[in-house]
């Protein structure tokens, strides 16, 4: 064998001793054997289990604040039908006869006439023509707009088609 390959045989023994060296004189960060395995295991389980509780509680909790609040619609909606029911009765012809004799004294009338009205005699009647507005000056439309003040106009429609009646 020639030196030089003897050389670099013996550095990289050499080497190796070293990282073996290194290796054995540094300790592991954490060594997992079989009992901190299963310490481990008991701990996730236990923190699981913890959670699936807490979980289920509040589950339990939500169901009765949902009972709670469907009795109280229950209750309004009862509430409700029974004003409704209040009020269709106040509503009636006879209810309001009767509080209106019982409570306010009222009396049923006794003594009415009848009275007849004419028709007018002329059945066309014609709609008069609208009065021409004021013409403003320029100033006066100026003064207006600053102020907000507006005026609606607009052409008429010929009214005198209509009639008053029946034909």
């Amino acid at each position: 064998m020639s030196t030089l390959t003897q050389g670099h045989r013996i550095r990289q023994d050499q080497s190796a001793r070293k990282a073996a060296s290194s290796a054995a004189g540094r300790r592991p960060y954490l060594i997992i054997n079989g009992a901190t395995m299963v310490a481990i295991a008991a701990i996730a389980l236990t923190v699981i289990g913890i959670l699936y509780l807490i979980q289920t509680s509040e589950v339990a909790q939500l169901g009765y604040d949902l009972s709670r609040l469907q009795s109280q619609r229950d209750t309004v909606t009862m509430e409700i039908s029974e004003l409704e029911y209040e009020v269709a009765r106040y509503e009636s012809l006879q209810t309001v006869e009767e509080v209106a004799v019982t409570q306010l004294g009222m009396t049923p009338m006794s003594n009415y006439e009848f009275i007849e009205i004419q028709q007018p005699a002329e059945r066309n009647l014609t709609i008069p023509a609208p009065a021409e507005p004021e013409k403003q000056s320029f100033f006066e439309r100026v003064v207006d707009a600053v102020f907000g003040v507006g005026s609606a106009e607009s052409e008429r429609a010929d009214m005198s088609q209509y009639t008053l009646g029946d034909d």
